[in-house]
Order: structure tokens, then C-alpha cells, then sequence
């Protein structure tokens, strides 16, 4: 079976402004409890969870990303390396939420992986 895009993830140079606008554009409702400066909408919304936020979180940098859900992000991580991709963010773990990892692909593309829970 294949792996699953499980996440997406916008980082603008203000948060609520992107926010808004996607809010207006698509009629997503984002929840800002959790984490402070990053809206998070749920799956039933917008067919993935996901989250936008502000470029602070990021060193300045804006993006637009998803996230692949994987059962073994270890060898997910030495796979990428194997095929010629970069390791931009290590196997990290988010506070209160999963392990995650971020690379470029050989072309300087941005996607994220997420270690799958178990059921």
C-alpha cells in the first residue's frame, strides 16, 4: 500500500493575514488554541488536517508543503538520502503531537514526513 499525504502546511510572512484569506477564499475555520500563531484546520474541512502560520516560526522562510505519512520514518530518512534528497529538519518531535522530518527532494522540493500512530 501506498504512503498517504496526511498533512499540509502554509507559512506566510503573517499568519492571521493567510489565515483570512484562505479562510475568505475557501471557507476554512482554523483553531488557534492549540498552538498560538498556527491555525490548524481539520480533515473533514479540507480533506487533510493542516496548518498556516507565520514566517517566525520558520526563520523568515514562507513555504508551502504536505506531509507524507509514513510507518517507519527512520528508513523513510535514509530512503530520501539513498535517492539523492536533503534532510532539511531531523526526526523532531512536536510538542504534544508526532515525529516529523522535513526534506528537499533532488529538485529542491519541500515535503515533510510523519511517523504514522499505530492503531
Amino acid at each position: 500500500m501506498a504512503d498517504k499525504i496526511v498533512w499540509y502546511e502554509i507559512i506566510g510572512k503573517d499568519a492571521n493575514k493567510a489565515q483570512s484569506f484562505y479562510s475568505s477564499l475557501f471557507g476554512w475555520q482554523f483553531d488557534n488554541e492549540s498552538m498560538p500563531g498556527y491555525g490548524m484546520t481539520s480533515d473533514k474541512e479540507t480533506g487533510i488536517g493542516g496548518g498556516i502560520g507565520g514566517s517566525d516560526m520558520s526563520n523568515g522562510a514562507m513555504y508551502s508543503t504536505f506531509y507524507v505519512g509514513v510507518d517507519d520514518i527512520d528508513a523513510s530518512i535514509a530512503k530520501v538520502q539513498e535517492l539523492g534528497g536533503t534532510v532539511i529538519v531531523p526526526k523532531m518531535d512536536v510538542p504534544n503531537g508526532p515525529t516529523i522530518a522535513m526534506f528537499n527532494d533532488p529538485d529542491g522540493n519541500m515535503v515533510g514526513l510523519v511517523q504514522n500512530q499505530p492503531m
